[in-house]
């Protein structure tokens, strides 16, 4: 609702000031009893704006940053509004034309999209490199297994099986760029390693298979 206003004014070059008067919901009621009965709202409806209400983020929301926060005094003490509002400020407020808000959106929104991108690289290079690192051990229990049965060609059948697992790392990371453009649900920080320890073991899962697959070849 704010945005609108503030892209409103600066439609017009008007400047914006804002003043988010902090103060407890029970002052709020106990103020509304004061009030000539015809002018008063429920209690019902001061608890449920004050539930609702989201303040002002300066730091979140750029064109929200020419905004003052003022502490009322709790009922029954009265706020001396000379001293708490900065009346020079408030009165050169139009000075302060609110940037475009739909431009800082998108620059939000590209920024995100960089961040996210970027992330889901790092996770796709650090499993690969996790996978290429657990290669070494795969190769030489294939080694061993075409030793053992005295395999003829035992180097062509190795550069295959090489071959055939370095398939199902490519296919495992291609996947994990296709659900992840779809998606977009790995998260920046928090899951990445579980990511990641998930992609190594499915990758490990179709080595095995594949090891045994061949293993049973061989001994039919």
């Amino acid at each position: 609702m704010r945005s609108n206003v503030v892209q409103i004014a600066r439609r017009y070059g008007a400047g914006v000031a804002m003043l988010m008067l902090e103060t407890e919901p029970h002052s709020c009621i106990l103020r509304n009893q004061e009030r000539p009965k015809y002018q008063r709202v429920s209690t019902n409806t001061i608890e449920k704006m004050a539930n609702s209400l989201q303040p002002p983020d300066p730091k979140r929301f750029p064109w929200e940053r020419n905004t003052r926060f003022i502490k009322v005094q709790p009922y029954p003490r009265r706020t001396d509004w000379n001293k708490v509002i900065d009346w020079k400020w408030l009165l050169t407020s139009w000075r302060h034309v609110p940037i475009n808000i739909e431009k800082e959106e998108q620059n939000r929104v590209v920024q995100k999209a960089k961040g996210v991108e970027a992330n889901e690289k790092s996770i796709a290079h650090q499993a690969e490199m996790k996978m290429r690192k657990c290669v070494g051990k795969y190769m030489y229990q294939m080694d061993k297994i075409l030793t053992t049965k005295q395999v003829k060609n035992k180097k062509k059948e190795l550069g295959t099986f090489s071959k055939k697992i370095s398939q199902i790392r490519k296919n495992i990371l291609r996947q994990l760029k296709r659900s992840s453009t779809q998606s977009r649900s790995i998260s920046v920080n928090k899951e990445a390693e579980d990511s990641i320890a998930k992609l190594l073991t499915d990758y490990e899962d179709e080595i095995k298979r594949l090891i045994e697959s061949y293993d049973a070849i061989e001994r039919e």
